[in-house]
């Protein structure tokens, strides 16, 4: 799975963060037994950190809720998983993924004082895996990740103060990957920086059509919309005043900076391509989507 939040170096953001945290080592031995080999799709323990963060949240937040629809939480974990990755996996694989997540909540929840939850939620938690996971032997699966979870102390001590904090740990998880994802001041500069520049690159950021790489950005488009680079020269067009004149075929407005936008993107001929989004036949219909961004 690739979380569009955890491309680029926003795992690594993400890891400094809360590198001591009980749940983030659990799942980091974890993620390296059952996952390193799954090459179908670039899933990390980033990622099942953040997935596991927002199923324990849900049972906390909606318990009722996590014991009644158990197989619709099971399922929209999965529409996630989907959602977010550039080639979708097979079935089993994506069970597979489900049943980890599941099996390393319910390890955690197993260290809760409260009856109700180390005994009801987890065996609602384990007899979903039963029933979707893909695993041949189910026990000898948990067995495997219990010896896995060697930070049991730590995580006991934090999943019992846990439900009396005063923030959901996946609103933290969501306030520190904003942090990092709306700063797009920090990578352009000179002629790049401008305050429009700077609203429009944190919008893309946020709807998921870009994020930060180490050298700058890139763009990743509308989903489901084709011509992306094509886009990107529309969109950077608009916040550089760029105006073709299908009298003179060419800019009359301000000066494109081609040379910078091609570095900060990794791209070639951005220019180009916007003279070529003017000169289409037809307008694009994504284009509509991109001009509100500028209401």
């Amino acid at each position: 799975m690739i979380l569009k939040r955890l491309k680029g170096n926003l795992a690594e953001k993400l890891r400094s963060k809360f590198h001591n945290h009980p749940l983030l080592l659990t799942c980091q031995s974890v993620f390296h037994h059952f996952m390193a080999e799954m090459n179908q799709f670039d899933y990390t323990s980033e990622d099942l950190f953040v997935e596991a963060a927002d199923v324990i949240d849900t049972i906390f937040e909606e318990p009722e809720y996590a014991t009644k629809y158990i197989e619709e939480l099971w399922d929209n974990v999965k529409i996630k998983l989907k959602k977010n990755v550039s080639i979708t996996p097979p079935q089993d694989d994506l069970n597979i993924v489900c049943a980890v997540l599941f099996y390393v909540v319910a390890t955690t929840f197993r260290l809760h004082w409260q009856k109700y939850y180390n005994t009801e939620i987890v065996n609602m938690l384990e007899g979903i895996v039963r029933k979707k996971g893909q695993f041949k032997d189910v026990n000898e699966q948990r067995e495997v990740i219990d010896n896995l979870c060697i930070h049991t102390e730590s995580l006991e001590t934090w999943i019992n103060e846990y439900e009396d904090s005063e923030e959901w740990l996946s609103d933290e998880i969501e306030t520190c990957l904003a942090s990092f994802q709306n700063k797009p001041q920090e990578k352009i500069s000179g002629v790049l920086d401008t305050e429009l520049a700077r609203e429009i690159f944190a919008k893309c950021i946020k709807k998921g059509w870009m994020y930060e790489t180490e050298s700058g950005y890139q763009w990743e488009g509308i989903p489901n919309c084709r011509g992306k680079i094509a886009q990107l020269a529309y969109i950077c067009g608009k916040i550089y005043g760029f105006k073709y004149s299908e009298r003179e075929g060419k800019n009359i407005g301000k000066e494109f900076p081609d040379a910078e936008l091609c570095k900060l993107f990794n791209r070639e001929s951005i220019g180009k391509q916007l003279v070529q989004v003017y000169q289409a036949t037809n307008k694009q219909k994504w284009r509509t989507v991109i001009d509100q961004l500028f209401e």
